[in-house]
């Protein structure tokens, strides 16, 4: 791939596999935000590993989990 952006990566990856997925007749999204970052110090590394152990805590929470979808 060359010297393409994080970004740009995932793009291609994002498109690639819906594509193919798609080809399958499947239902499928991707979550239509993420978060990229660059690892340029152990402080920043560490910020990132807690918040990657401690994310799924919130998920009873999260206003994309299914039990919190509001009927209309």
């Amino acid at each position: 791939m060359g010297t393409r952006s994080l970004g740009e990566i995932v793009r291609w990856y994002k498109g690639r596999t819906t594509y193919e997925i798609h080809k399958t007749n499947q239902k499928f999204l991707w979550q239509s935000r993420f978060y990229d970052h660059i690892i340029r110090d152990e402080q920043s590394l560490f910020k990132i590993r807690e918040y990657i152990r401690n994310n799924h805590l919130k998920w009873d929470a999260d206003e994309e989990n299914p039990k919190n979808i509001k009927k209309v």
